[in-house]
């Protein structure tokens, strides 16, 4: 219920100059940095803007980080080009103002350093969600957003992970021991019901 999956068919990846070996594939909902990030901890990297430079140097952080540079990441894990453009807003050089499917709205209302999340999303995601069990736990593009208190699906306060936030996502511990012998943890944060009034203003939001 709370999973997402591709939008897109991921066929088979192409290999060749400027192509990834191996690949996470993106979630409906995943923004492109915090996927960049799941990516480059895949490759043993924590920080993303390394992680370019040692595999995309022609790729900037600043781009992925304003959501210009979709097209560019689409094709370094062979994927459709779009495969980003629903979750991802796209802020052009010296502006505030982001743009996400028509919508516009400005720092105020979103910022890529905001992480609020769902508990039972993540906890769903371990159990439900494709692909390898310690990269599944993703990120949704709501959680950025500042007026979003409430999980729309599970109807719980958004928390802050704080110093949690490796064992909210154990992509993050990839390659240490507690990996090595297959232990993602169980998510140690606690699951609150919010207000009808914040669930109600977090689907209308999310309905934007």
């Amino acid at each position: 219920a709370g999973v997402e999956v591709l939008r897109e068919y991921a066929p088979p990846m192409r290999h060749g100059p400027g192509i990834l070996s191996h690949r996470v594939l993106p979630f409906t909902y995943e923004p492109l940095a915090r996927y960049v990030a799941r990516l480059a901890h895949l490759h043993g990297i924590s920080s993303s803007g390394r992680f370019l430079r040692e595999y995309a140097s022609w790729i900037s952080i600043a781009d992925v980080m304003n959501g210009r540079a979709q097209r560019e990441i689409a094709q370094l894990v062979d994927l459709p080009e779009d495969i980003f453009s629903y979750a991802t807003p796209v802020r052009e050089p010296g502006e505030r103002v982001w743009t996400l499917n028509g919508i516009e709205f400005d720092d105020r209302f979103a910022s890529s350093g905001l992480l609020r999340i769902c508990p039972q999303c993540l906890d769903e995601d371990l159990v439900h969600a494709p692909g390898r069990q310690s990269f599944r736990p993703h990120v949704r593009i709501w959680w950025q957003f500042e007026p979003v208190r409430a999980c729309p699906i599970h109807g719980l306060e958004l928390v802050s992970p704080g110093d949690q936030v490796d064992h909210v996502f154990p992509w993050r511990r990839f390659g240490r021991r507690d990996e090595k012998h297959g232990s993602t943890g169980r998510l140690p944060l606690v699951c609150t019901p919010a207000h009808e009034d914040e669930i109600g203003l977090s689907q209308f939001v999310i309905g934007r």
